[in-house]
């Protein structure tokens, strides 16, 4: 699964492009709701083999953390933005609380430190039917601390004992009819084991429940900054050569760049690029 990682991706990848542009498109009603389930059904698919190919890949050693300096109050309130709107639609309460000795740098592969927070969050918005959820950065010594709280029904000492490991499922979300293979928990112990850190479970009564992510991240300098894409000034007159393999992700970008409103020069490998 390691070794073939990519090549399952990619077609799944090339799906969801493409459906992504059709969304876009100006489609009659049926049919833009047939491209919204879509969407849904590959984007449900995809994260499910993203944490089987992450957790294989993890196993077998083929996990390479891709460090940066990083703003991780920004990749907080990013995430924190996306699902306070979904515990909106649920009627949940959604509070961010960023220390201010936590703002600033940090080296870390912000990829994988998106993955543990989307899991943590996305977990307590669907375990939690009422009250609301807590999304929290601070620092605990030295160590950058991500905390997630919530109101739902909290985890059993029975189920604590096998959260984390893969393929399990909480009498909670039993009970609650959420599908899921289990994997999700056990992918981001394992990142963070990787950052040097950990996850855990906080102690508690059993009313409600608080996940909290403890990772050794250094400080960094702000890095300089690039030019922004988004601005039609800078986008004016560009070009950019893009070598991919695949033919549908070929299309999917070209048709992303050119609707951005730039040139582009696509070929299909490095030796043509060159």
């Amino acid at each position: 699964l390691a070794q073939i990682s990519h090549e399952l991706r990619n077609p799944m990848t090339g799906v969801l492009g493409l459906a992504h542009i059709l969304e876009g498109a100006d489609l009659p009603e049926v049919e833009a709701r047939q491209v919204r389930l879509i969407v849904k059904a590959g984007e449900g698919m995809l994260g499910l083999l993203n944490d089987i190919l992450d957790l294989a890949r993890i196993a077998s050693g083929r996990l390479d953390l891709s460090v940066k300096a990083v703003d991780l109050a920004d990749l907080v309130e990013e995430v924190g933005q996306v699902w306070s709107v979904l515990a909106a639609q649920k009627h949940l309460g959604f509070n961010l609380d960023i220390a201010p000795e936590a703002r600033g740098y940090f080296l870390c592969d912000p990829v994988r430190v998106r993955q543990i927070l989307v899991n943590l969050v996305s977990n307590a918005v669907k375990f939690t039917r009422v009250g609301s959820v807590t999304l929290s950065l601070g620092l605990q010594g030295e160590a950058v601390l991500i905390s997630v709280s919530d109101t739902g029904p909290g985890v059993s000492q029975e189920d604590r004992e096998k959260l984390f490991l893969p393929y399990e499922q909480g009498d909670a979300g039993m009970k609650l009819g959420r599908e899921g293979a289990g994997l999700g928990l056990s992918v981001c112990r394992r990142l963070a084991r990787l950052m040097g850190g950990q996850i855990r479970l906080a102690p508690g009564s059993g009313e409600g429940a608080v996940f909290e992510a403890l990772l050794p991240l250094g400080r960094a300098p702000a890095p300089a900054l690039a030019a922004n894409l988004a601005d039609a000034s800078v986008r004016s007159g560009l070009k950019i050569l893009v070598a991919e393999d695949n033919a549908v992700n070929r299309l999917v970008i070209e048709t992303v760049l050119q609707a951005a409103g730039v040139e582009t020069c696509v070929v299909e490998n490095g030796a043509e690029a060159i």
